[in-house]
């Protein structure tokens, strides 16, 4: 299988790319007061997200201001790259009801011009790839505190390139993989907001079913007074510190300092015996640079050992960020500025996970957070927080039907998280042509 090397001023001589082009710098850039609710999309390095363009998030500029710049313009198909603070990150412009999307500074745009010699998804997933990312990083200022490639330098980036069979059948399986992620993503949100929405009627606004069937308080249940109001007769309200449960942190170990002298770091691959798990690794759903520690720091950390199950909160800077431990086949400890709680009753943790969740959970959170300089809250005002709590009957009798769906969430993540090792894997190979791929694979 052949190779063939260029750079991306070579693909454009041969008119296989336009020339790259990013947003429009100085006084022309749109700036704050050019954004309206609806318009052309303007997007930057932070709106391209997990593979894709948030069209969500991004801001918008009138179609008369956009006619206006001078470059930028992307359009469907194109391939992006960010190349300015957060690099690396990269997306193709999907069908848009727009005529094009606008760029920012940060976002650089690939055109190809003859889909014969080179196929715009393959070009993205060369980007992706380890070896490409590396070579960004390094010509970016790789370890300086402000990253930058210019479209210039970008000119020099070397691009390899096999024929176009070989290509298209590198996109397929590729592809195949991107695909079952993706669905499996709105799947996930979509289980996360059918559980959420569940938790809320039955234990929020107390229409769980009764005996019969038919929802508790509109059919006439009982309520008792109680400090936060009416709630159904059997339930309790009562500080999170008075429930028969486990609240626990990282610096339950000991003083800075005996955490400084016995907790170690390590890379090395025949050391790493325990994942140290940071609130950022569980918002990646632990994948990306994860940080491991010692055997024995692990036997150090002994009051904060996790299992799977836990619920963690966030109590430093990136305040009430919640999450529900993964099991894992490895032992785990939980990371600094976070707090977890768990219970051995039945139902007790993912209860506790949807409550906190809820908009009642987060104005608990909120109302025990405070800052000038960072926002937190400590774990002593986390125990003396209340919390209203059903009878363990009403938890045994309906919450299984909610905990289903919890659990094929974790199923889902530990299933993606093996799917995108398998992507990034296979990858690498295939673009060197350490693996060929014969015409009659299905995937």
């Amino acid at each position: 299988m052949e190779f063939n090397k260029y750079t991306v001023n070579d693909l454009v001589k041969l008119n296989v790319l336009e020339k790259p082009l990013d947003g429009n710098h100085g006084g022309i850039h749109p700036r704050g007061a050019d954004f309206i609710d609806n318009g052309i999309p303007f997007i930057t390095a932070s709106d391209i997200k997990g593979n894709e363009i948030d069209f969500r998030s991004c801001k918008y500029i009138s179609l008369e201001q956009a006619e206006q710049l001078k470059k930028g313009k992307a359009q469907e198909n194109d391939v992006l790259i960010t190349h300015k603070a957060t690099i690396g990150r990269t997306a193709i412009v999907p069908k848009i009801p727009f005529p094009y999307i606008v760029l920012s500074p940060q976002v650089t745009f690939y055109r190809v011009k003859n889909y014969s010699i080179l196929n715009n998804l393959y070009l993205k997933y060369f980007f992706d790839s380890s070896e490409f990312q590396n070579t960004f990083l390094n010509w970016s200022g790789g370890g300086s505190t402000r990253l930058y490639l210019g479209i210039s330098a970008q000119g020099k980036l070397p691009i390899t390139i096999p024929s176009i069979t070989t290509q298209e059948k590198i996109v397929s399986v590729i592809n195949k993989l991107e695909l079952k992620i993706k669905n499996n993503k709105k799947l996930l949100i979509n289980l996360e907001q059918l559980a959420q929405t569940l938790f809320k009627h039955w234990f929020i606004d107390f229409e769980f079913p009764n005996e019969e069937g038919k929802p508790y308080k509109s059919s006439g249940g009982e309520m008792v007074k109680s400090e936060l109001g009416e709630i159904p007769r059997d339930w309790q309200y009562l500080k999170l510190g008075e429930l028969d449960c486990t609240i626990s942190d990282h610096v339950a170990n000991g003083s800075f300092k005996s955490l400084k002298d016995n907790v170690v770091f390590t890379e090395l691959i025949d050391e790493r015996y325990a994942l140290f798990a940071r609130n950022i690794d569980l918002k990646k759903k632990l994948s990306g640079d994860l940080k491991y520690i010692t055997k024995d720091s692990y036997d150090f950390l002994k009051k904060s050992h996790l299992f799977g199950g836990e619920i963690i909160v966030s109590n430093v800077g990136d305040v009430g960020t919640i999450h529900r431990c993964p099991t894992l086949n490895i032992p785990m400890v939980l990371g600094n500025n976070q707090i977890y709680i768990t219970s051995k009753k039945e139902f007790f943790n993912e209860y506790l996970y949807l409550l906190l969740k809820s908009n009642v959970g987060k104005s608990l959170i909120s109302s025990i957070t405070s800052g000038s300089v960072q926002m937190k809250f400590n774990k002593t005002d986390f125990r003396n927080s209340k919390i209203i709590l059903p009878s363990d009957d009403l938890l045994k009798r309906i919450f299984s039907k909610i905990k289903i769906d919890l659990d094929l969430i974790e199923v889902l993540n530990n299933e993606n998280k093996y799917l995108q090792h398998l992507r990034d894997t296979l990858l690498p190979k295939l673009l060197s042509g350490e693996i060929e791929i014969p015409d009659d694979l299905e995937v």
